[in-house]
């Protein structure tokens, strides 16, 4: 077996570049990843025109449609599991109805808070706060002011970039506004406690 492996960095495009160079030039038979969902949801579509069998390590949805991608398979849960399980955590377990959606502006992100919003909606919830959050912005004080105007109860991130769940419990901690924080799971992250101040 030659194991290839190519680093995205985190990058779409790259992830993108990699697919096609990986299925069209190296010819492989197999790919397991790329290892986040904003990846993932540039990638996938190629390595299935490739007819490349690809293992997806990304939690959205639509990455592994059997019709589309017939080749593509999951081994994490599904983003509507984790969100699903958080809002029915936050309306049923904690009894809150007073909701922030925080996000990164990330494929995954995006796709993310979208999917939570339609949850809650249903659910007869309209959260009193929602806004995307480049991943890479250093101060979340404006944005965490602004969801405590609104009278939210409960924050909900979702973004798998530990240096922004990071931030955004810090700045939190920092306005000593002591409201629970529930979404993505890599909130336990164990990268996250060494960001905390």
């Amino acid at each position: 077996i030659e194991l290839l492996t190519r680093d995205t960095a985190g990058d779409p495009t790259k992830a993108v570049n990699f697919a096609q160079q990986l299925a069209f030039s190296d010819k492989v038979q197999f790919v397991i990843g790329p290892v986040n969902s904003g990846e993932g949801l540039a990638a996938t579509p190629v390595l299935a025109r490739a007819g490349i069998p690809n293992i997806v390590i990304g939690a959205i949805d639509e990455l592994t449609n059997y019709e589309k991608y017939p080749r593509a398979f999951r081994v994490i849960n599904t983003n509507f599991q984790w969100i699903d399980t958080a809002n029915k955590y936050v309306l049923d377990t904690l009894k809150k109805k007073k909701i922030a959606v925080i996000a990164d502006t990330s494929g995954y992100g995006t796709s993310s808070a979208k999917t939570a919003i339609e949850l809650l909606e249903k659910a007869g919830v309209k959260p009193v706060y929602s806004v995307l959050i480049d991943l890479n912005k250093t101060d979340l004080t404006d944005e965490l002011n602004k969801a405590k105007a609104a009278g939210a109860e409960v924050i909900m991130p979702w973004s798998a970039a530990t240096g922004l769940l990071g931030r955004l419990l810090n700045a939190r901690g920092d306005m000593g506004w002591n409201v629970p924080v529930v979404g993505h799971p890599a909130l336990m992250a164990a990268q996250i406690r060494k960001l905390l101040n």
